[in-house]
């Protein structure tokens, strides 16, 4: 049975295509960035962030984005700095991290209607 955006499928809830939820996926993958800047660079923070890139980099391979898959492993790989780098470069790893996750908003906008589900 085919699933159509909206409906429920046959074991739970509404199914939504992935580029419909990618610009909110992108906004907590910021949010998790930001906390882990305010932290401090601390671990659980670090991983939690480092997840989401993970997470949205694999997503976006499997549906042929490779402009987001890309620039979402390049955020991916500041995340796994350990703290002592983190905090010696932490000003210009934040200017980093954020400029690769404007690119990625710019992305997803600019082609929210050209995206695949």
């Amino acid at each position: 049975m085919a699933t159509h955006p909206g409906r429920h499928s046959a074991s739970g809830p509404p199914v939504v295509p992935f580029a419909r939820n990618l610009p909110r996926t992108v906004d907590e993958l910021e949010r998790a960035v930001d906390e882990l800047l305010d932290s401090g660079w601390e671990e659980p923070y670090r991983i939690r962030a480092l997840g989401f890139a993970e997470a949205l980099a694999d997503a976006a391979t499997a549906k042929g984005l490779s402009p987001i898959a890309s620039l979402t492993r390049a955020s991916a790989s500041l995340l796994r700095l350990p703290r002592e780098e983190a905090l010696r470069v932490r000003d210009a790893l934040r200017d980093k991290v954020h400029e690769l996750l404007g690119f990625l908003r710019e992305l997803c906008s600019d082609s929210k209607d050209a995206l695949p589900g």
